[in-house]
């Protein structure tokens, strides 16, 4: 793995790419010992290069490396030209086909570009980001996993498969019918790495093995279902898949049983050391850390600990997608004041009780009555976690939680600002919600500063954190919109039990902030397309169409979720 050196705008100062191996690494490690001497760097040591993979004019400084510095910078060039291949070439770009007989190669599509968006030519930008693992036999070193299965990429950077993108991915390319047995086949890699590691990781690279992210496998197969012409066969494929995912959410220290036998679920991850793809900022980030602790006036013995749980934080607010947010932090709002494994998340736990009430329910289905039973006790004590620790009657909304130090017991709520994760339960929450609850907090999302002219932005607070003000992302704008005609079916049915017209209204008041989001959503779609002809990962909540900033990397176009999101809601 090797960086390059992002915008100086930016909060990070090294971007680290893939770049694929000819040899083995002892194979050129041995080459590169022979040809400049033993200097092996060490771990908090790398090889930056520029935007095109050309070794800088003061890299041979910057390395550290103890004989290197003394070699001219074309022969250090020469040797990684030898050795090292272009990032993105352990993957292959796939025919895909746009449905209606169309089949296009990705890498020649063409599209117009006078013209705002269109079903067919959202595709035509999916199919830019299909591809294809490269053979294991190969002769190709990587740290790419081997996905027995296409899949679709999100884009620039991201060369792999992720997890969580890939459900909003599903959604868009299950409009088209045709579509099915690819999207099949990008289950069918999550079951794939549930059966071979016991979790769905990160992202389809070997670094990305000490994390997961929020867990979307079971409502991905949901989507299938909802779509499949076999549906017993299919939960007959994923059952113990599913089953195997929630059980590693719920057997391990992500998952936490407090008082009154309440349970509830955190992120969580037991990597101490710094993310190998973000090596130079966490250790950046790691001295900021020990300059706000005083670190010289700690006694050695528990500066171990201290280092532990620090990097175990960064790494666990990775494995919630939210990378990084004020959600994690205290209320100074630095990214060394992060605290990521004392929140219990809302929108985790939500995620989690909608799987296990599904797994229930596709377990009963096909006659599997003890796991039916199972996942319904989870289901219905995981139910219990939103009426007594999540839900602030104050603020008429869900919230996170603060854990003690120790993670023993319930400190008090975590922040005071409103983010758009308070409001996924409405998205999962079933018809046994009471309705008064759902209709106040429809209400109170309806007040919230996230909800502004361009989307629902991530928080209420700017920080330069990229999941904060005024990031407007595909999912939340997904979760947020959904919950609110989930809400407006929901208090409906109760509508025509009671025939109340106060809960009529609010059926109304939820259907139309439904219909608003979705509509602030594709109009940033319409002005994105018609200006620069591609979509971002994120928007900005102040400008229609503006793309999103901040964090640790600059706004990536091209993006996966936002296109599958954009499928879904397009008119036909």
């Amino acid at each position: 793995m090797i960086g390059e050196h992002t915008s100086e705008t930016q909060i990070c100062t090294v971007l680290y790419r893939d770049m694929p191996l000819r040899k083995s690494p002892d194979q050129i490690i041995h080459n590169f010992n022979k040809e400049f001497g033993d200097t092996r760097p060490s771990h908090e040591q790398s090889l930056e290069l520029d935007s095109e993979n050309n070794v800088g004019s003061s890299q041979m400084e910057s390395l550290g490396l103890r004989s290197a510095t003394k070699r001219d910078k074309e022969e250090l060039q020469q040797f990684i030209n030898k050795w090292f291949l272009q990032p993105g070439t352990d993957t292959e770009p796939i025919e895909f086909s746009l449905g209606c007989g169309d089949t296009i190669k990705n890498r020649n599509s063409k599209q117009s570009m006078d013209k705002l968006p269109t079903f067919e030519g959202l595709l035509g930008s999916m199919s830019k980001l299909c591809r294809k693992a490269c053979h294991p036999d190969s002769g190709m070193k990587s740290s790419l996993i081997h996905a027995p299965y296409p899949f679709v990429i999100p884009g620039e950077r991201f060369r792999e498969s992720y997890y969580w993108d890939s459900y909003w991915i599903i959604k868009g390319l299950l409009k088209e019918k045709s579509h099915y047995e690819f999207c099949l086949g990008i289950v069918r890699n999550f079951a794939y790495m549930v059966q071979k590691v016991g979790m769905v990781p990160n992202g389809f690279r070997s670094y990305y093995l000490n994390r997961s992210q929020p867990p979307m496998l079971t409502c991905m197969v949901s989507e299938l279902y909802n779509h499949s012409d076999c549906k017993m066969d299919l939960i007959a494929e994923f059952l113990h898949t599913m089953k195997q995912e929630l059980l590693f959410w719920r057997e391990s220290k992500r998952t936490i049983r407090l008082a009154g036998n309440v349970v509830a679920s955190r992120y969580y991850s037991e990597w101490p050391k710094p993310r190998p793809e973000s090596l130079s900022e966490d250790l950046h980030t790691f001295e900021s850390y020990k300059a706000h602790l005083d670190w010289a006036r700690i006694p050695k013995e528990e500066r171990r600990s201290l280092q532990n749980t620090f990097f175990c934080n960064i790494s666990a607010a990775a494995e919630s997608g939210w990378d990084f947010s004020s959600r994690w932090l205290d209320e100074s709002n630095t990214l060394p004041s992060i605290r990521t494994i004392r929140i219990l998340p809302v929108d985790l736990n939500a995620i989690l009780f909608k799987s296990e009430r599904l797994v229930s329910g596709f377990a009963k289905e096909i006659g599997d009555i003890e796991t039916s039973i199972q996942f319904d006790r989870f289901y219905r004590e995981r139910r219990q976690s939103f009426v007594s620790i999540f839900w602030d009657p104050l603020k008429s909304k869900w919230r996170d939680v603060l854990l003690t130090k120790d993670c023993s017991a319930i400190a008090e709520f975590s922040r005071q600002e409103d983010y758009a994760s308070d409001w996924v339960p409405l998205w999962c929450l079933d018809e046994d919600g009471d309705k008064e609850t759902l209709a106040q907090a429809i209400e109170s999302l309806r007040n919230s500063k996230i909800n502004a002219f361009g989307g629902i932005s991530a928080s209420s607070i700017f920080t330069g954190q990229q999941w904060d003000w005024p990031n407007v992302w595909p999912p939340l704008q997904y979760f947020l919109a959904e919950g609110c005609w989930s809400v407006a079916r929901i208090i409906r049915l109760g509508a025509e039990i009671q025939n109340d017209t106060d809960i009529q209204n609010a059926a109304v008041k939820a259907q139309m902030l439904g219909d608003e989001i979705k509509n602030r959503f594709l109009v940033s779609i319409r002005h994105a397309w018609d200006q620069k002809h591609t979509l971002p990962e994120k928007f900005d909540c102040e400008h229609h169409g503006g793309f999103g900033f901040g964090g640790e990397y600059e706004c990536v176009e091209g993006f996966g979720w936002t296109t599958g999101l954009a499928l879904h809601w397009l008119e036909d």
